[in-house]
C-alpha cells in the first residue's frame, strides 16, 4: 500500500477524512489504535496511514485467547504493522466471566482497560466502530427497553482514561470499507464468532436486519444510525438541564434540597436524580427502582435509609444524601505522625507553619505537640464523648447527627484519639479541644485529604 497518497474519489476514504475533519484529528494528532486484524480496524490503520503518512501513530491488538485462532490473529497484526512500519503492541488479557455474566462484556470491559494503561496523556483511542454497528446497538437498546442514553447509541468522542476514545468510522459504510481494501488487495482476518448465533449482536445484524430490508427499508443501518445521531444531540440536552437541575437543588457536598427538588417535573426531577447519584460515584439504579427513589425523596419521611445495589439514599428532614454502602471499617491502629501518613485511605499528615495557605482539600489542623507521639485510630463504637473547643462534655452522636451523616457513615467513622484515650478529632468534620493547636502556635500538625504537600510544609 502506497503511504500518504490519499485517493479522496474513493468513497470510504472521502467518509474518513470528513470524520477526522469533523473530530479534530490531523497529522499532528497521537493517536492510538485498537487493532483486530478484522475488516474494519485493518481498512481504519490503512486510511489513516494514506491521510496521514507521519501522524503518531500506535497500534495496540488485545489477544483475549478465547479464540484458538488468538495468536494467529496476533501473528498477522505484526506483520501486517512490520510491513507498514507501524509500532505495534500485543497486550495479553484473561476475562472469565462469573455465573450469569456475559463473556462478550468481561472481554469488552477487560480490552477497554488494557487500552486505557496504554495510553499516553494527549493521545486519542480510536476503534473501527462503523454505521452498521451503530445500527444494531440502536436495535439492542431499543429491544431492552433503553432510555434516551442507550438509544443514542455509541459517542463519536468522549474523554478517556489520559486522553479521548474517538470512533472515526460511525458515518462510515461497512461496504465502502470492504471495497477500499479489495481494491488495494489488503488482507484482512474474519473472526468466526460474527457468524455465531450465540450473540443478539449477531443475531441482529444475520437476521433482524435483512427480514427489516426484506419489508422494503433497504436503509435500515443508515436510518437507525440516523436515529442516533438525534438522540445523542437529545441526550446532550438533557444532560446539561439535568445537571443545572442537580446545581439548583444540590450543595457542593451533595445534599439535596427536597423542597426545592419538588419544585421540579417528575422527569426533569428522574434525570436530576440520574446525574446526582452519577456525580457521587455510585451505580444507577433501575427504572423501577429510581421512580421509588424519587417518590420516598419528595414525600415526607425522614431518618431513612434507601438501599439498592449501587447505593443508598438517606432521607433526613429537608434534605437527603446519597452515600456509598461500599465502605471498608476501621481497623485500630497505632500511628506516629512523624513516622508517616495516616493509616487512612487518601490522607496525609505534615508540621506547617500555622499560617501556612490551606490546601484545597478537607483538612485539619492539630497542636504540633502531637507530631511525635504515639496517636491511636479506632472504629467508632458508640457512645463516645468529645470536648468542644469551649471545653463542654457533649456526645458524638449529636454531632454526627447534625453533621448530617447517616447510620451507615456514622458506623464506618474513624477516630483519632491521643495516648491518654481523649478523641482528638473526627477526620473529615472536626478537631476536638484536646487537639487543638495553642493560641499563638507558629507551627501546627495538619492532617489532609489529597496527595501533594501542603504549602509551608
Amino acid at each position: 500500500m502506497a503511504r500518504g497518497k490519499a485517493d479522496l474519489s474513493d468513497p470510504f476514504l472521502r467518509c474518513l477524512a470528513a470524520s477526522c475533519e469533523r473530530l479534530g484529528i490531523d497529522a499532528a494528532t497521537p493517536m492510538l489504535l485498537a487493532f483486530s486484524s478484522g475488516l474494519d480496524s485493518t481498512a481504519l490503520l490503512a486510511g489513516l496511514l494514506e491521510l496521514f503518512p507521519v501522524a503518531p501513530l500506535r497500534v495496540t491488538h488485545v489477544h483475549h485467547g478465547l479464540q484458538a485462532e488468538a495468536d494467529t490473529w496476533a501473528g498477522h497484526c505484526r506483520q501486517i504493522c512490520q510491513g507498514w512500519q507501524v509500532d505495534c503492541d500485543i497486550l495479553h488479557v484473561s476475562c472469565q466471566a462469573l455465573p450469569g455474566e456475559s463473556q462478550e462484556a468481561c472481554a469488552r470491559d477487560a480490552r477497554y482497560q488494557a487500552l486505557a494503561d496504554q495510553m499516553r496523556p494527549g493521545e486519542w483511542l480510536l476503534t473501527a466502530h462503523h454505521r452498521q454497528d451503530q445500527a444494531e446497538t440502536f436495535l439492542l437498546q431499543l429491544l431492552r427497553g433503553a432510555g434516551i442514553e442507550g438509544l443514542a447509541g455509541m459517542a463519536e468522542k468522549r474523554p478517556f482514561a489520559a486522553g479521548y476514545l474517538a470512533r472515526p468510522l460511525l458515518e462510515c459504510d461497512r461496504a465502502s470499507m470492504q471495497g477500499f481494501l479489495e481494491k488495494r488487495r489488503i488482507p484482512w482476518i474474519e473472526d468466526p464468532s460474527n457468524a455465531s448465533a450465540a450473540f443478539r449482536r449477531n443475531r441482529i445484524r444475520h437476521q433482524l436486519i435483512p427480514f427489516v430490508q426484506d419489508l422494503g427499508w433497504p436503509e435500515v443501518a443508515r436510518t437507525t444510525a440516523r436515529s442516533a445521531a438525534n438522540l445523542a444531540d437529545a441526550k446532550a440536552v438533557v444532560e446539561e438541564v439535568a445537571a443545572a437541575d442537580w446545581e439548583t437543588c444540590a450543595s457542593i457536598r451533595g445534599e439535596i434540597d427536597r423542597t426545592r427538588l419538588r419544585t421540579l417535573s417528575p422527569a426533569r426531577q428522574r434525570y436530576a436524580l440520574r446525574h446526582g447519584i452519577r456525580a457521587q460515584g455510585l451505580d444507577l439504579p433501575g427504572r423501577e427502582t429510581l421512580e421509588t427513589l424519587r417518590l420516598r425523596l419528595i414525600g415526607d419521611e425522614s431518618g431513612k435509609t434507601l438501599e439498592w445495589q449501587g447505593g443508598a439514599l438517606w432521607l433526613r428532614g429537608g434534605m437527603a444524601r446519597f452515600i456509598t454502602l461500599d465502605i471498608a471499617p476501621v481497623a485500630e491502629q497505632v500511628w506516629c505522625p512523624a513516622e508517616g501518613p495516616p493509616p487512612i485511605a487518601g490522607w496525609q499528615a505534615a508540621l506547617v507553619a500555622a499560617d501556612a495557605a490551606p490546601p484545597a482539600a478537607v483538612y485539619h489542623d492539630l497542636d504540633a505537640g502531637f507530631y511525635e507521639q504515639q496517636l491511636r485510630f479506632s472504629p467508632r463504637r458508640g457512645g463516645e464523648i468529645y470536648l468542644t473547643p469551649q471545653g463542654h462534655r457533649r456526645p458524638l452522636k449529636k454531632a454526627l447527627q447534625e453533621a448530617r451523616l447517616a447510620p451507615a457513615e456514622r458506623r464506618h467513622l474513624g477516630l483519632l484519639f491521643d495516648a491518654k484515650g481523649r478523641l482528638l478529632a473526627v477526620p473529615g468534620l472536626f478537631v476536638c479541644q484536646p487537639g487543638l493547636p495553642e493560641a499563638g502556635s507558629g507551627v501546627v500538625l495538619r492532617l489532609w485529604e489529597g496527595r501533594a504537600l501542603p504549602a509551608g510544609a
